[in-house]
């Protein structure tokens, strides 16, 4: 669970929530220096201010999330250095060559593209504090690096800067929701299904929640309302903005697109999920969420089928074994992947595509060093299955697409001496809702 600064970037532009954006603001000049303490006294006194400092933000999140902590919230503070240890640790516990011929068989990144150097020196640059949920201690980054060397802070209107403030209430969330909720249960339960439109909900959901409340806090700040309508699309743009403008630079600028909106859709999906929830039954609703969790993306994207419109689990009945082929991997790429999907490819209408999405499972497989895949797409109705199967030929060139019902099979790269086979496959699948 990491917060980005450029995520607080995006939230600096939308003006329709009364926030002001400033770039390269003039430093005053210093105030004339203090004398020096003693160093002992000096280091009491400023770990006694750093615990004040804590105990006020704790108090602030339980007003605003409505729950208490239920014990002491330990923090440290860690140097780039131990930051990018942690971080090489967390990315072990990930299968790498299989993430990665996903991307690539699925045209998401750029032929020969390192997943995983791309996400470790993105995190590596953005990160400027965490909560570790397994040792459920709040780390803060000491010396975070600017993007670009410039001031881009969302500002209040005396111009006083709160970006880290807000991000310390962001993880303090996670803290708080972790307490009463067991985050890291939840999402070792979603990786475990294998499936990651699952985990990826899950994900959005954590981060929505905390996305919410420093939203909620900064409103609070400013005069404005709190549980206000969060607009995911419209914070999505400012994106397509921001990564354009020259002083914003780094690593962000430069991944694949892919890479940027995976990133950060847990926070603006997941933040408009639980506005959507909130409208019901305030903060009680998205509690409820954490002990019902959300099954599919398409539920984040479209908060009203939560808890109504369940997703179809697709299962092959065959095995997975073609004579001279190798599994590569298997799994779900769900709505949000598809619309990705598509917007990579280029189509101008990626929320008509994937409307309607029921479930699907994929097998990729490698042959003689190339990759081909099987993929079983089904649909909630068979004009959502006709919009899919007209749009889907923008995915890649030479697809054998079909269609019977509301369901919609896509072989990708199949050498004809198996097409038989890989059909048999793809068509001979289970269906069920949970």
């Amino acid at each position: 669970m990491r917060t980005a600064p450029l995520f607080l970037l995006i939230l600096a532009l939308l003006g329709t929530q009364g926030w002001m954006l400033s770039l390269a603001r003039p430093t005053p000049p210093p105030a004339p220096p203090s004398p020096p303490l003693p160093a002992g006294r000096k280091a009491d006194e400023e770990a006694a201010r750093h615990d004040r400092i804590k105990k006020r933000r704790m108090a602030e999140v339980e007003r605003l999330r409505e729950l208490r902590f239920t014990r002491p919230l330990p923090q440290e503070v860690q140097n780039r250095r131990e930051l990018r240890a942690f971080l090489k640790k967390e990315l072990d516990t990930e299968d790498w060559p299989k993430d990665e011929a996903v991307a690539r068989h699925f045209g998401l990144v750029p032929p020969g593209y390192r997943l995983r150097e791309g996400v470790e020196a993105l995190y590596g640059e953005q990160i400027a504090g965490y909560y570790d949920p397994r040792t459920r201690k709040f780390v803060m980054v000491e010396d975070r690096r600017s993007l670009g060397g410039l001031a881009l802070f969302a500002l209040d209107p005396a111009g006083q800067i709160q970006e880290k403030e807000i991000m310390v209430l962001h993880e303090m969330d996670h803290a708080l929701t972790d307490q009463h909720f067991d985050l890291q249960r939840a999402m070792d339960a979603a990786k475990k299904t294998g499936n990651g439109d699952f985990r990826l909900a899950v994900q959005s959901l954590v981060e929505g929640d905390a996305t919410a409340l420093m939203l909620d806090a900064y409103n609070e700040r400013h005069g404005l309302p709190t549980g206000m309508p969060i607009d995911a699309g419209a914070m999505e743009r400012m994106l397509l903005l921001v990564q354009f403008l020259p002083f914003v630079g780094g690593e962000i600028a430069n991944a694949p697109l892919y890479l940027q909106k995976s990133m950060l859709f847990p926070y603006l999906g997941g933040a408009a999920f639980v506005s959507r929830l909130r409208m019901n039954n305030g903060w009680a609703s998205v509690n409820g969420a954490f002990r019902d969790l959300p099954a599919s993306t398409e539920q984040i994207l479209h908060p009203e089928k939560y808890g109504m419109d369940e997703p179809v689990e697709v299962r092959f009945r065959r095995p997975a074994a073609i004579p001279g082929c190798r599994l590569v991997t298997e799994g779900t790429l769900g709505e949000f992947l598809i619309r990705l999907r598509a917007e990579v490819a280029g189509y101008p209408r990626v929320d008509s595509l994937a409307a309607g999405w029921g479930g699907d499972r994929y097998r990729i497989y490698e042959r003689n060093g190339r990759t081909f895949s099987i993929w079983h797409t089904t649909w909630d109705t068979e004009d959502a299955a006709f919009d899919f199967y007209y749009g889907a030929p923008v995915f890649a060139g030479g697809l054998r697409i079909s269609k019977r019902g509301h369901d919609v099979v896509i072989l990708q790269g199949i050498p004809n001496e198996i097409l038989a086979d890989a059909s048999a496959i793809a068509w001979d699948v289970t269906l069920s809702r949970h």
